[in-house]
């Protein structure tokens, strides 16, 4: 059996919700019912550490659940270029 990487897309999708729905929602419960928010972020820690781990012995593609859980390396590459050009532009008389 293949085993499919947890996502929030998938859960709500099975909740019948969306994932805007679930955000609003959890932006919502800040403050005012502290147990129902620590369901939310455990299942948010659950699906990101599905990925990670199952990424990282290979079961998914690491690139692809890398960029998803914003684990990308970023480089900052820093040229100098100096471009000298001249142009010549020549017009020639049509004599007739």
């Amino acid at each position: 059996m293949i085993q499919r990487p947890f996502t929030m897309q998938g859960l709500c999708r099975y909740l019948d919700c969306n994932t805007a729905y679930f955000r609003q929602f959890k932006n919502e419960l800040r403050g005012e019912d502290k147990d129902f928010a620590t369901v939310i972020t455990s299942i948010e820690e659950t699906v990101y550490q599905q990925k990670f781990e199952n990424a990282v012995i290979g079961v998914y593609n690491t690139n692809i659940i890398a960029r998803d859980l914003g684990l990308t390396d970023k480089q900052e590459i820093k040229q100098d270029v100096k471009v000298n050009q001249v142009f010549e532009i020549g017009y020639e008389d049509e004599a007739d």
